[in-house]
């Protein structure tokens, strides 16, 4: 009774969110995560797969293989729609890889790793656990449509860490 009592509160809040009054109550419940945020309509509808990769350099020289960051490679389990405390660092991430799409193209590459985009996903990075021994890293954004192949969208120099 009361977890269908806490799940009818949600939905009335994400309605409340999503049609009209944005009461404090109600957007204090979307900062913290527990409101939802649909967009079913969006604009620009995602037509391809975005996946941020990386790999390390060691003191041997050799290179580990590409990594997936945070499971972008995975289906997202069914109560994700429910409870999903991890969409905003992946939504974080795939909104930075899409600025540094748009920056490679607007950007010569010794101004682009200088861009904010490109830092972020960098320092990111730089902070996930590594194995002892890493010497430097570096990252790659792989992209893949619908009955196509995936490829690279843009590889990364090599950072010391």
């Amino acid at each position: 009774m009361v977890v269908a009592a806490l799940l009818a509160g949600l939905l009335i809040a994400t309605v409340l969110y999503e049609t009209g009054p944005r009461w404090r109550v109600v957007r204090a419940l979307f900062r913290l995560g527990f409101v939802p945020q649909w967009s079913f309509f969006a604009p620009a509808p995602g037509t391809q797969n975005l996946y941020l990769l990386y790999r390390d350099l060691d003191v041997d020289g050799d290179v580990t293989a590409w990594r997936v960051v945070h499971g972008m490679d995975e289906d997202r389990p069914p109560w994700s729609c429910v409870w999903n405390p991890h969409r905003r660092l992946r939504k974080a991430l795939l909104d930075l890889i899409l600025a540094l799409e748009l920056g490679r193209e607007e950007m010569r590459p010794d101004v682009l790793k200088l861009s904010t985009p490109y830092l972020l996903i960098l320092n990111h990075l730089s902070l996930l656990p590594r194995p002892p021994g890493a010497l430097a890293t570096e990252f790659l954004v792989m992209v893949s449509n619908p009955n196509q192949s995936p490829r690279v969208a843009f590889q990364s120099e090599r950072h010391r860490l």
